[in-house]
C-alpha cells in the first residue's frame, strides 16, 4: 500500500553528515585541557577548551572555529609560551603538554569527586556498509579533569570508579563516523532515498549535489546517551558527537565466480532495561524487556560502494525475554538445578505486554510474528508457566485489532521435540521461518530484476511487505524468545536468517529460486557468522558462550558427543550468574546513567535491589485506564499500519525540513561532511595494499578448495575437504571442538538429517591410513570435469566428441611423463597434430640467447648505490 502522504521523491542526493572529527590530540595546562579534533589528512581543525578549574561543573567551550594546520600550530605554541613561567631559582614551570591522542570522545562521567573524559585511543575496522566504515573500540581512557587544587577526596570515589571499568568498553562496542547503527538499513535508506529521472539530470547537472543530514538515532540503542550529556549542548557542533552501540557486528564475503556478495550481521543490545541474566528478566512497567536484541542481517553485492546506486537488501529479527513480569531467584536453587519461576503480578488486561507488543509495531509495523520456545511438557512445572501466561496474554490483545494487524503466535516446544520425538527440529523451524518472511518481507533498495518479472517463482509473487516507490520494504518482524533468549532463540533465529538470506539472494539474481541448500558454504559460513553472534550475546546477558550450539540441534550428533562440553558451559554460567551478575548489574545501571551517585543518597552497593530504578515512571501507570483496557494500540500506530511509525514520520519531516547550517558553519553545504569518498579511500595516506579490509576478509574463495565446482552454493559432501584441511587435523589439540567441520554436512536434499562419511572422533586416525581411492585429487581428472555442466551447472545439448577425448588423454599421458625423452614419443606417436617445422637460423637464434653469458661491472654498481648513502 503505497501511502500518498508518504512522499520519497526527492530533488538531492542525501547522506548522512560526516562526524569528519576522526583524530584527537589532548593538550593540558593548569588550568584548562585543550582538545584539538581534525580530519584524516589533517588539514582541517577545531578546537575544544575544557576548564579544570570546577569539580562540579562541566564546562566545554566550542568557539566553532575551523583551523588550519598553521593556525593551530601558532595557537598552541602561543598558549604554551603563556603558561611557561621563570621560577626564583631560574627552573621553567611546564606550559602546555601534549597528553593523549585518540580517534573520538565516548563521553563524559562524573561520580563524587569530578569529571572524567572517555577517550578511545584504539580502534579496529569490522564492516564497511555502502562506503562508511564501521569501527569496533579495542582500548579507551578515562582522563581526570579537575586539577589537583579543586579536587576533594572522597572515600567512595576508587569504588565508583571500579565498577564504571567493569563494563570493559573494548568489549563489542561500535560506533561510526557517517553511518547510523543505531537505526536499521531499511530506515536510513528511507531517510536518504531519492529518485531522480536521467532527464532531470541532464536539465540541471547540480542535482547530483550531496548535502548531508543529521543523524536521528534511536535511543534505545545507544548506549552512551547518559554519557553524552555533557556534549549535547547548543553551543557545541554535534562533530564530536559519536553514538555507541553494544552488540555485536560481523561481516564475510560471498564470492560467486570473482563476484563479491557482502553478508553483514549487526546485533544491536537495547540500552532499555539492560542487565544480567537472572537479574533483568521479563519486562518493566513500561514494557522494554531483558536481553532486548535487535538482529540485522544485510547482503548487498560489493562491485559499487555506494549506499544509492548499490543493490542492498536487508531483514530484521527480534529477540527479548517473554514480555510479562516474571522473575527467577538464583539464590533459591541448588546446583545445578533451575530457579523457579515466579510471576510476580496478576495482570488480566496485560498492560506492560500491551505496551511492549506497541513499541514493535511503532518500530516494525505489522504483522508481528511470535515464535516461543518454551517448553510445554515438563514433569516438574516450570516453564510452561511462562507459556501459558504469554500466550492468555496475546490472546487478550488479539481480541481488539482487526485480522491483519493481529499478532500470529506460534508455540514450539523446542527441547521435548528433541529429546523425545523423531521430529527435525530444524526442519519444523525452517517452515516457520518461511510463513514469517511470507508474511513480513523484507527490505530491497532496487526494483525487481527483469528476469523476475518474466519467470516469477511462486515465492516471489506471495512475498509480503510493502511497495514504497521503487523499494521494497519490510513490514512486521518475527520476534522469538525461549526462558533465556540464548541456545534455542539463537538456533531458531538463524533457521529464519538462513531462509532470509536465500530470498536476499534471489533478489540479487544469484539464485535461480529462494532456496539454499544445508551443505553449502554459504551455508556454512553463514552459520558460523550466527554461532558467533549467539556466543557472544550469551557472553553479555549469560556470562558465557552458548551452551547448545545450532549443531547440537541436528541429529548428526550423538547426544554424548558434546555432553562434556555442556556440563562446563552450564557450570561455568552458573557461577558467574551467582557470584559476579550483581556487581555486573550495578556497573551497567552506572554506566547508563540508570542511577546517579550525584543525585542518589545512598551508595549504589547499600541498595537491596535495583527494581525501582527500571520501574520509577509514575506517568506510565497514570495512564492505565478502563479505555486502554480494549484500545492499547495508539491511533497514530493504527493509522500507518502495515508500515511502521517511525520510519514514516522520519521521512516525512525530511520531505518539509529545510536546509539546515553545517555544524555550525553558515553553509549548507560542507564538503567534508558529504565526501564519503574521501572519508573511506583516502587517496591522500598511503596504504598497503595487502592490508586492506575486503581482502582479509573471511570468503567462501578460501573454502572451495582443490573443487572443480567453485560454486559457494553447490552441495558438498565430506570428501571435498582439501589435503590440506586433512593433514593438519592429526596435529590439531584435542581439545579444539569440531563443530565447524561436523556442520558443514547438515541436512540432506529430502530434510532429514545424515550422519557424515567419517565419525569427527575417527578422522584424525583415518586421515594417517587414507588410501588413493579416497582421495579424488590423486586421480587424473577427467575431461567431462571441467564441462560447463559440471564448473558452472549449465547443461548442454553437444557432447564431447571422441576426437577431443583422445586429445585429452594423449594430453594427460604427456604431462605424466617422468623424463622429457619419454614424452617425446608422444610427439612422434601423435595423431591428429605434427611437430612444427622450426628453421635452422632461428634453432641459431635461440642456442645463442641460452649459452650467451652477462658480465656485470660490480664497481660501477657499487659507486652507484654509494651515491645514495652520502
Amino acid at each position: 500500500m503505497d501511502d500518498p502522504q508518504l512522499d520519497i521523491v526527492q530533488s538531492k542526493q542525501f547522506c548522512f553528515k560526516i562526524k569528519w572529527i576522526q583524530k584527537i590530540k589532548i593538550y593540558k595546562t593548569h588550568t584548562r585541557f585543550y582538545v584539538i579534533g581534525s580530519n584524516n589528512a589533517e588539514t582541517k581543525f577545531r578546537i575544544l577548551k575544557i576548564d579544570r578549574t570546577d569539580a562540579w561543573q562541566l564546562n566545554i567551550i566550542d568557539d566553532g572555529v575551523d583551523y588550519t594546520a598553521c593556525e593551530v600550530q601558532d595557537i598552541l605554541y602561543r598558549l604554551h609560551v603563556g603558561n611557561t613561567t621563570t621560577l626564583i631559582n631560574k627552573s621553567l614551570k611546564r606550559g602546555l603538554v601534549e597528553a593523549y591522542k585518540g580517534f573520538g570522545i565516548v563521553g563524559f562521567i562524573r561520580f563524587k569527586e569530578g569529571y572524567y573524559l572517555i577517550l578511545i585511543t584504539k580502534r579496529i575496522k569490522v564492516a564497511e556498509i555502502g562506503g562508511h566504515s564501521i569501527y569496533k573500540i579495542e582500548d579507551t581512557s578515562m582522563i581526570n579533569i579537575p586539577n589537583s587544587n579543586v579536587k576533594v577526596a572522597h572515600p567512595e570515589e576508587w569504588r565508583y570508579l571500579r565498577s564504571f571499568q567493569t563494563v570493559d568498553l573494548s568489549s563489542n562496542f561500535y560506533y561510526s563516523h557517517s553511518y547510523d547503527l543505531t537505526n536499521n538499513l531499511q530506515h536510513n535508506f528511507m531517510l536518504l532515498h531519492h529518485n531522480r529521472s536521467d532527464d532531470d539530470v541532464i536539465k540541471r547537472p547540480n542535482l547530483w549535489q550531496t548535502h548531508g543530514r543529521d543523524m536521528k538515532p534511536c535511543k534505545r540503542f545507544v548506549w552512551n546517551n547518559y554519557l553524552l550529556d555533557g556534549l549535547q549542548d547548543d553551543h557545541i557542533t554535534d562533530i564530536w558527537v559519536l553514538y555507541v552501540i553494544h552488540g555485536h557486528i560481523d561481516q564475510s564475503c560471498v564470492s560467486v565466480y570473482g563476484k563479491s556478495i557482502y553478508i553483514t550481521l549487526i546485533g544491536r543490545r537495547s540500552s532499555y532495561y539492560a542487565g544480567t541474566r537472572f537479574l533483568k528478566r521479563g519486562c518493566n512497567v513500561k514494557g522494554d524487556v531483558g536481553n532486548e536484541v535487535e538482529t540485522e542481517q544485510i547482503v548487498h553485492c560489493a562491485t559499487s560502494s555506494s549506499l544509492h546506486h548499490t543493490p542492498f537488501t536487508s531483514y530484521v529479527q527480534h529477540r527479548g525475554s517473554v514480555p510479562c513480569q516474571w522473575f527467577q531467584d538464583i539464590t533459591a536453587s541448588v546446583v545445578p538445578s533451575k530457579p523457579p519461576i515466579t510471576i510476580t503480578s496478576d495482570n488480566p488486561y496485560a498492560q506492560p505486554t500491551s505496551l511492549h507488543f506497541q513499541q514493535l509495531l511503532e518500530r516494525f509495523g505489522s504483522p508481528v510474528v511470535v515464535l516461543n520456545l518454551v517448553r510445554k511438557r515438563e514433569k516438574r512445572f516450570h516453564e510452561s508457566v511462562l507459556g501459558i501466561e504469554f500466550s492468555s496474554a496475546i490472546n487478550y490483545l488479539n481480541q481488539f485489532l482487526s485480522t491483519k494487524q493481529q499478532i500470529k503466535y506460534h508455540a514450539f516446544d523446542m527441547a521435548h521435540s528433541l529429546r523425545g520425538t523423531k521430529l527435525n527440529v530444524l526442519a519444523w523451524l525452517a517452515n516457520i521461518a518461511e510463513h514469517s518472511i511470507q508474511a513480513t518481507g523484507f527490505f530491497q533498495s532496487k526494483p525487481d530484476l527483469y528476469k523476475d518479472t518474466l519467470n516469477k517463482d511462486h515465492r516471489w509473487r506471495t512475498l509480503g511487505g510493502q511497495r514504497l516507490g521503487s523499494c521494497r520494504v519490510q513490514t512486521g518482524v518475527l520476534r522469538t524468545n525461549c526462558v533465556d533468549c540464548l541456545d534455542r532463540t539463537n538456533s531458531a533465529q538463524f533457521v529464519a536468517g538462513n531462509c532470509a538470506l536465500a530470498y536476499q539472494l534471489y533478489s540479487l539474481g544469484v539464485l535461480d529460486e529462494p532456496a539454499i541448500e544445508i551443505k553449502t558454504d554459504v551455508t556454512r559460513l553463514y552459520e558460523e557468522m550466527f554461532e558467533t553472534h549467539g556466543d557472544i550475546i550469551a557472553l553479555q546477558y549469560g556470562g558465557s558462550q552458548l551452551v547448545h550450539t545450532i549443531n547440537s540441534y541436528r541429529r548428526t550428533v550423538a547426544p554424548w558427543a558434546s555432553h562434556s562440553r555442556d556440563i562446563v558451559t552450564t557450570l561455568s554460567r552458573y557461577y558467574t550468574n551467582t557470584f559476579s551478575d550483581a556487581d555486573k548489574q550495578s556497573a551497567i545501571n552506572l554506566f547508563l546513567g540508570v542511577f546517579r551517585p550525584q543525585t542518589s543518597e545512598s551508595p549504589m552497593w547499600e541498595l537491596p535491589t535495583d527494581h525501582y530504578l527500571h520501574n520509577n515512571n509514575n506517568d506510565v501507570l497514570s495512564t492505565f485506564s478502563p479505555k486502554t483496557y480494549t484500545d492499547w494500540l495508539s491511533c497514530d500506530v493504527q493509522r500507518t499500519l502495515p508500515l511502521p511509525k517511525e520510519m514514516i514520520e522520519s521521512v516525512r519531516k525530511l520531505n518539509t525540513a529545510t536546509d539546515e547550517p553545517c555544524h555550525g558553519i553558515n553553509t549548507t553545504h560542507c564538503e567534508d561532511c558529504v565526501d564519503w569518498y574521501q572519508d573511506t579511500y583516502r587517496p591522500d595516506q598511503l596504504t598497503v595494499f595487502d592490508e586492506c579490509f575486503s581482502l582479509n576478509m573471511t570468503s567462501t574463495a578460501t573454502r572451495s578448495g582443490n573443487q572443480n565446482d567453485i560454486s559457494p552454493f553447490a552441495v558438498r559432501d565430506f570428501s571435498w575437504q582439501s589435503r590440506g584441511d586433512l593433514e593438519k587435523k592429526p596435529n590439531r589439540p584435542a581439545s579444539v571442538p569440531q563443530s565447524s567441520d561436523v556442520s558443514s554436512n547438515g541436512t540432506s536434499d529430502s530434510g532429514e538429517f545424515e550422519s557424515p562419511k567419517i565419525p569427527t572422533h575417527d578422522r584424525d586416525r583415518s586421515s594417517k591410513h587414507v588410501q588413493s581411492h579416497d582421495l579424488p585429487w590423486l586421480h587424473p581428472p577427467r575431461l567431462k570435469d571441467f564441462s560447463p555442466s559440471s564448473v558452472y551447472g549449465i547443461e548442454e545439448n553437444k557432447m564431447i566428441s571422441q576426437q577431443d577425448i583422445d586429445v585429452y588423454e594423449r594430453y594427460v599421458k604427456f604431462k605424466s611423463q617422468e623424463t622429457f625423452s619419454e614424452a617425446l614419443n608422444f610427439a612422434q606417436d601423435q595423431l591428429f597434430t605434427s611437430p612444427p617445422s622450426v628453421d635452422q637460423q632461428s634453432l641459431r637464434i635461440y642456442k645463442e640467447s641460452v649459452t650467451h653469458t652477462y658480465h656485470v661491472d660490480r664497481q660501477y654498481y657499487v659507486d652507484y648505490v654509494n651515491q645514495f648513502k652520502q
